[in-house]
């Protein structure tokens, strides 16, 4: 697995536009997802899987014993708990990561999509160098509304069918024969 992305911002007007829209964006793209693969013409089959996205200037001994004292949580008696609780509360904490596995049967190996990339693709007009950690995040300000300044959810619907229908269509083309197409 590559190291998780952590996006660049220019200022914080961009660091609000885009805390605005990625939660929608996430929710629009399981939802997308979720009807790709519900198509009776599908083969592909997915699953979530959700991974921790740590600071950079966390070790992994620190790691380490925090997942520890997290697994710890779910056999402590109450008088346990408010002590592991204490002491998480100190540490730092990761932000969840999730990947998109999907799998077919013509296809021997998953294919693994992060799902934060897909939002970066949708709430950003550069993704491909946010991704790359060369450029601060561009907010794609077509999805805000310029009188209300909320999210515009006709355009972000919009944009995010088209680019998880992209997703899939080249996922098929994979999986296609030659002459199938």
């Amino acid at each position: 697995m590559k190291p998780p992305i952590k996006p660049q911002f220019a200022d914080t007007a961009s660091w609000q536009q885009a805390d605005m829209l990625m939660q929608p964006a996430l929710i629009r793209t399981i939802d997308n997802v979720r009807k790709q693969l519900e198509q009776e013409t599908t083969t592909w089959k997915g699953e979530y899987r959700e991974f921790p996205i740590w600071p950079a200037d966390v070790s992994e001994e620190t790691q380490a014993k925090i997942v520890l004292l997290q697994q710890e949580l779910n056999t402590a008696t109450p008088a346990q708990v408010d002590d592991i609780e204490d002491a998480l509360a100190q540490m730092p904490q990761p932000i969840p990561g999730y990947e998109l596995v999907l799998s077919h049967p013509q296809q021997p190996d998953p294919i693994i999509v992060n799902v934060w990339e897909i939002c970066y693709r949708i709430c950003f007009l550069n993704p491909d160098a946010v991704i790359a950690g060369e450029a601060p995040v561009q907010v794609d300000t077509s999805l805000i509304e310029d009188d209300t300044q909320a999210v515009n959810w006709t355009t972000l619907d919009t944009k995010t069918k088209l680019i998880i229908d992209a997703i899939f269509e080249d996922l098929n083309g994979v999986n296609s024969a030659p002459g199938d197409q």
